[in-house]
């Protein structure tokens, strides 16, 4: 599907800004509160969930930036995110 909007840039720009941040932290905070993650350094836990949601602010406009489709935009993400995913839980012990 082609990116092919009647949007500014800067209307896409806000709209990234303010619901990616927002999905990612609720995610996050989601699969704590079911997890007990909430325990131990609480405030590096909190840094590291914005930490993680900028993250993925900055991978999102960077990757919308550089594709013209949604679909080849998306597989060079999940390529990217797969290291991080399989590194994550390691760094956690």
């Amino acid at each position: 599907m082609p990116l092919d909007t009647p949007a500014s840039f800067g209307d896409i720009l806000t709209d990234k800004l303010l619901v990616i941040p927002d999905f990612w932290l609720t995610t996050a905070s989601i699969v704590l509160v079911n997890l007990g993650g909430f325990s131990g350094i609480v405030p590096l836990v909190v840094l590291y969930m914005f930490l993680d949601a900028f993250l993925g602010l900055s991978l999102a406009l960077q990757f919308g930036s550089l594709f013209n489709s949604v679909q080849s935009a998306s597989t060079v993400s999940g390529l990217v995110l797969l290291p991080i995913w399989v590194a994550e839980p390691s760094l956690a012990h």
